[in-house]
């Protein structure tokens, strides 16, 4: 009950000054008044905490405070290696990307790679025994195919990246 009486004194003290100034009437209490309502004067003392308030909001961010930054992938921002102002230079990391997509497609390039290797192998392979006449122009053909596939695997996996 003190708290909110204490509130109304507080707000009595700053409506007192805003009537006067636009000539309202002053709010005048009779000592009886003061001890019923239980009204104490006391010296202002610095507060220590204030009390939280929930109150619904919008943020409005002046459109000069704006910037814009895209990635290639969709994900969260798990670290900003920047601070505001701060001067950037060709290459240098902004931020860290957490995206579970980005690690499914590095796996996805790996895994490529990996077989664009193989099929490299056998393609000098079976280019040495086609030249040599041990294997047959259309064996030679699909194992170029094969190596082909690969590579335009791995270029797409690369441009995703």
């Amino acid at each position: 009950m003190k708290f909110i009486l204490s509130q109304c004194f507080i707000l009595l003290i700053y409506t007192v000054p805003y009537t006067a100034a636009f000539g309202g009437d002053k709010i005048v209490m009779s000592v009886q008044q003061i001890a019923n309502l239980e009204i104490e004067a006391a010296k202002p003392a610095a507060a220590e905490s204030l009390p939280l308030i929930s109150a619904p909001a919008t943020v409005v961010i002046p459109s000069v405070h704006e910037y814009f930054v895209s990635a290639p992938q969709s994900g969260r921002i798990a670290n900003i290696k920047l601070a505001v102002g701060e001067a950037v230079s060709k290459d240098q990391i902004m931020a860290l990307l957490d995206s579970p997509n980005l690690l499914s497609l590095q796996r996805d390039y790996l895994n490529d790679r990996g077989e664009l290797t193989l099929a490299k192998a056998s393609l000098i392979r079976e280019t040495t025994l086609y030249k040599g006449g041990v294997i047959s122009k259309r064996k030679w053909l699909v194992t170029k195919n094969d190596y082909d596939r690969h590579y335009r695997a791995v270029k797409g996996a690369h441009r995703l990246l």
